[in-house]
């Protein structure tokens, strides 16, 4: 264990750390997925990178290819098996093997519950869950034969503080959540960890930004916010030390989440309180 852990630091000194391995990336051709996947290729991963939109996922992939990887894509819609199958084959065939997938496509909603159409719940959950799931199931027996994989899920502090008119997402996000902590159990010991990354607000880029917060969407200073940067550097801190979960936000909303956890009632109230649903209800009426 000491050894692994020098060897991690060691590693993360050289700042390629990464040399050598491969990665999967999903929903890279913008916002957090696109900075990953170049973090990733800085740290000297060899990228297999997904998304529906095929030039923008082009763009990312040469400035990924600038750091001296190799990089592969594989346009398409994650919630489609045969997307899924050929992502995971062109990568085993391009790399040989798959030590790190990041899931970070994801599909978002603001709106109350009754309106959102029945088709948009199943994509949603599709892409959000589904997808993720099978990905998962696809890639950790080869991590589990071989002694090191890495799985990073994106997810976010909506699976643990789940705001009203967002509820496909806030379930998607808690069942990501959910099951990163149930195989990280199964899978202790192996070599593979299988962790949750739970941003916040974030600025600039995301979802909520390109949603709500670019209108002028805000909620209390004290729930917080963080930046892309610092939800990159979460993921690689995940990659580095196998955490099961790390939350990406400024301080005061970490106590609120600890104490939200001991009472339902407490949580709803600081929900309020922070100004979450009332932000969110903003959004799905600018919708």
């Amino acid at each position: 264990m000491l050894r692994r852990r020098n060897q991690v630091q060691n590693d993360s000194a050289s700042g390629r750390r990464l040399e050598g391995q491969s990665a999967i990336v999903t929903g890279a051709s913008r916002g957090l997925g696109a900075l990953v996947a170049e973090r990733l290729a800085r740290a000297g991963a060899n990228l297999a990178l997904t998304a529906r939109s095929e030039g923008p996922l082009e763009e990312v992939a040469a400035r990924a290819r600038r750091h001296g990887v190799q990089v592969i894509t594989v346009p398409g819609d994650i919630s489609d098996a045969a997307v899924r199958a050929k992502l995971v084959d062109n990568a085993e065939t391009a790399f040989g093997r798959i030590d790190i997938l990041v899931n970070n496509a994801g599909l978002f909603e603001t709106a109350p519950f009754t309106s959102v159409d029945p088709a948009t719940i199943d994509d949603i959950l599709a892409v959000n869950m589904h997808a993720v799931l099978h990905l998962m199931h696809a890639v950790l027996p080869g991590m589990a034969e071989r002694g090191h994989g890495r799985v990073v899920n994106m997810s976010s502090l909506a699976g643990r503080v789940a705001p009203a008119y967002s509820t496909v997402y806030a379930t998607t996000k808690a069942g990501e959540i959910a099951a990163s902590n149930a195989l990280n159990a199964e899978y202790r010991g192996t070599g593979v960890t299988v962790s949750a990354v739970c941003p916040g607000w974030v600025t600039d880029t995301g979802m909520w930004h390109d949603a709500a917060a670019s209108r002028g969407v805000t909620t209390s200073r004290l729930a917080g916010k963080t930046t892309p940067s610092k939800v990159v550097r979460a993921v690689m801190k995940v990659i580095d030390t196998g955490l099961p979960e790390i939350y990406v936000n400024t301080p005061p909303i970490r106590p609120m989440l600890v104490l939200g956890e001991s009472s339902p009632r407490l949580r709803h109230f600081m929900l309020r309180l922070l100004g979450v649903h009332r932000a969110f209800k903003r959004a799905a009426e600018l919708d």
